[in-house]
């Protein structure tokens, strides 16, 4: 079967096209390329990071996912997953859509003084949650300084009342009104004027 010159050059620009769009159909990008946390953060604390932009390159709908991630070899501790809260950790954009996402540090007391790095990976995955693409990485690194037993827990209890507020002030106002109308029933006794006849 012989195929001529404008037949070759239809395959040929359908390849192309095949190609081009299955390349233009997915991507990523994120924002910023690093974060350096330049306080010493405290055992017990918390901390807000500054937001990622995790950006869809390409053309079609994608789902994505923020994780952490390591690298072996560099001779710098490793933050625990546990210690990371990202919000959302995995979302759906559009083809050129952006999305925000948040990164908070909770220390849990006795973490290790010294020097930790790690990636905040957003990767492209399937519906089981599989990598199913290249993914970009922003990386990092912060220091955990040294802090007394007395100092953790005190930071410890603030980050309970934040996580229990307002509720628990509603709570602790409700209960001293009830204590001092107790109290104030117990002092003040209501005597009617009675004049025997």
């Amino acid at each position: 079967m012989k195929l001529d010159r404008l037949g070759l050059a239809v395959i040929a620009l359908a390849m192309f096209v095949a190609v081009s769009t299955a390349s233009a159909d997915s991507g990523i990008g994120i924002t910023p390329g690093r974060i350096q946390v330049n306080d010493v953060l405290k055992p017990g604390g918390r901390y807000e990071l500054p937001s990622l932009a995790v950006i869809n390159t390409g053309d079609e709908k994608q789902t994505y996912e923020v994780v952490l991630s390591f690298e072996d070899g560099n001779g710098l501790q490793r933050p625990a997953p546990s210690w990371m809260k990202i919000e959302p950790k995995k979302f759906a954009l559009d083809g050129q859509e952006s999305r925000s996402v948040s990164v908070n540090i909770s220390l849990p007391g006795g973490v290790e003084p010294g020097d930790y790095f790690a990636y905040l990976e957003a990767k492209m995955v399937n519906d089981s949650g599989q990598s199913i693409h290249a993914s970009v990485a922003t990386q990092l690194a912060f220091t955990v300084g040294e802090s007394g037993w007395l100092d953790t827990l005190v930071r410890q209890i603030n980050n309970l009342l934040d996580d229990a507020s307002p509720w628990i002030y509603i709570v602790a106002a409700g209960g001293l009104a009830v204590a001092a109308l107790r109290w104030s029933s117990r002092r003040v006794r209501f005597r009617l004027p009675f004049e025997p006849r």
